[in-house]
């Protein structure tokens, strides 16, 4: 579409990680509607400072 590339999630593997990452149809709650990105964002930012602090750490035990 519009030449461009886009990349995703399949919402079926991420709901095999953690179904609060999904959204479900609203006629049919059985079946995976989408990836909830905003989710996903806000645990990747939040395991990145993670290990920031974890490579941070290391770094002053090499004196770095």
């Amino acid at each position: 579409k519009n030449g461009l590339t886009r990349y995703g999630f399949i919402a079926e593997e991420v709901a095999q990680i953690s179904e609060n990452l999904i959204s479900y149809d609203v006629e049919d709650p059985t079946l995976v509607h989408g990836v909830e990105y905003n989710s996903i964002l806000t645990l990747a930012v939040a395991e990145i400072q993670k290990l920031r602090k974890e490579l941070d750490v290391l770094k002053s035990n090499l004196n770095i």
